[in-house]
């Protein structure tokens, strides 16, 4: 969750700056402290604790693996926690402005900061079970006959997971933040006498979110570009291999600019495909994948990753998240306005007391908002990873039998090998869920029931086709629920 964390601590800041943070007297100097001095004994405990569970890693508790990585999961929720604690109940984003001054992008990325610091504390000190793993698992390498890269030292193993999980993450939040920002500074609209005004708002409000809309746009556009440098990645060689995966990208109409090799040291085995634009499209294989997986199951992976694209899975995904968050907000906020106007003419305290309860009120209803996009996001993307699957095991049966009508049992054994192939190299548990893919084993139970299955009416075509029509669904409601939603104050 190393990603997840970052992406929230940014949300926190920016959902912070639009509700009123709690009264506080102190300085920003003692707000600060308030803030870091119980980040700094979060990440002094996780040192510990994983300390503790290397020294009996060994003496032969295996299961110490399992309780280190617990312990930086905990580690992480824990700063994640405090850090929106900081910034609702006493305001640690005003005390950085009140310290640095309110500069585009550089108060945000300040306040964001200390749960990332956490987290790079918390990849430092699991290095002493990976290197711990690394040490075992050699001997077996050598016998197998495959390839030992060297030991990373520690400073350089914080650096590859920085470079490889947090910067790409940050790059673009980074971008987003700070062009939104840029736009409204330079920007500025909704002032008194505007004019051309229209019944959504002035015309200078629009201008503003198509300049808003076209930053994005371009910031989307060119980010695997942008990713292919931040990541060591060299053009894949000529053979077998290339041959295979271009095949995939030419039989489903996919262009991509190229394929790459994602050069990891062998410590990541993963396979994606980068980009929107056919320009600026890539498929990236890391090194640990090409090294110990055949290429029958490349291929398999590499059809996976091209139905996310046929089916435009990054596009839905941020649609669909946008109109549940949309819909969600709409609902608690309407719900909110009529308790609220209902309580106003029978309050009985004072007037300051009733603007708290408001945001409280706010603040409650963001937090609520972004919850629930979570939790629907991850709904959603567990059913275009199972979608991509089939459509994995429906290109290699077509690849195989053009006229095939019903899904090879062969081409989802082989979808299937590949996942726990995968799996297995990640050291992941075939059982362990995870929030965007699901878990393994479900995923490899679902492929199964596919065998047999007619093309033409897969069921996770079915299921996502429903999930496309609701977000459009959604998205007409929410807009419209939003657009003529009374504000709370």
């Amino acid at each position: 969750m190393i990603q997840e964390t970052v992406i929230a601590a940014f949300l926190l800041v920016v959902l912070a700056g639009a509700v009123e943070p709690g009264a506080s007297a102190d300085s920003a100097l003692v707000r600060a402290a308030w803030t870091l001095g119980p980040m700094a004994l979060i990440g002094v405990w996780c040192v510990w604790r994983v300390g503790l569970w290397g020294r009996q890693l060994d003496r032969g508790r295996l299961s110490a693996v399992d309780g280190a990585e617990r312990t930086v999961v905990v580690a992480r929720l824990l700063a994640l926690s405090w850090h929106a604690w900081s910034l609702f109940a006493w305001g640690w984003a005003d005390a950085v402005r009140a310290m640095v001054g309110d500069l585009v992008l550089a108060d945000e990325l300040l306040a964001s900061s200390p749960p990332i610091v956490i987290v790079m504390v918390s990849i430092a000190s699991f290095y002493a079970v990976e290197r711990r793993l690394r040490e075992a698992v050699v001997r077996r390498a050598l016998l197998e006959g495959w390839p030992v890269p060297p030991l990373l030292s520690r400073w350089r193993y914080v650096w590859f997971w920085f470079r490889h999980a947090v910067a790409p993450v940050i790059l673009p939040v980074c971008l987003l933040a700070a062009w939104a920002e840029s736009v409204d500074r330079f920007w500025p609209t909704g002032g008194e006498g505007s004019s051309g005004e229209t019944p959504g708002g002035t015309a200078e409000d629009w201008w503003a979110i198509a300049v808003q809309g076209a930053g994005v746009a371009l910031i989307v556009a060119l980010g695997p570009w942008a990713l292919t440098r931040v990541w060591p990645t060299i053009p894949l060689g000529a053979g077998e291999l290339r041959d295979r995966l271009r095949a995939v990208c030419e039989r489903n109409a996919v262009r991509v600019a190229n394929i790459l090799l994602w050069r990891t040291g062998g410590t990541i085995h993963n396979a994606a495909v980068l980009g929107v634009l056919p320009r600026f499209r890539y498929i990236l294989v890391t090194d640990g994948l090409i090294e110990r997986m055949p290429a029958p199951l490349l291929e398999a992976i590499a059809a996976h990753e091209v139905g996310h694209v046929r089916h435009r899975h990054l596009a839905w995904l941020a649609a669909s998240t946008i109109a549940g968050a949309m819909t969600l907000a709409s609902a608690l906020g309407w719900g909110a306005w009529g308790v609220l106007s209902w309580s106003a003419p029978r309050w009985h305290g004072s007037q300051e007391e009733f603007d708290a309860l408001v945001e409280g009120v706010r603040l409650g209803v963001g937090l609520s908002t972004l919850m629930g996009a979570i939790l629907w996001f991850g709904f959603v993307s567990r059913r275009m990873e199972w979608q991509a699957d089939a459509f994995a095991a429906a290109d290699l049966t077509r690849s195989e039998d053009p006229t095939a009508l019903r899904v090879a049992p062969e081409a989802a054994g082989r979808v299937i090998h590949a996942l726990g192939e995968v799996a297995m190299l990640a050291g992941i548990h075939p059982d362990r869920f995870m929030w965007r893919h699901g878990s393994i084993h479900t995923r490899q139970r679902k492929l199964g029931e596919l065998m047999g299955c007619d093309l033409a009416g897969m069921p996770p075509d079915r299921v996502v086709r429903k999930l496309k029509l609701g977000t459009i669904v959604l998205l007409a409601l929410g807009a419209a629920a939003m657009f003529w939603l009374p504000g709370l104050g």
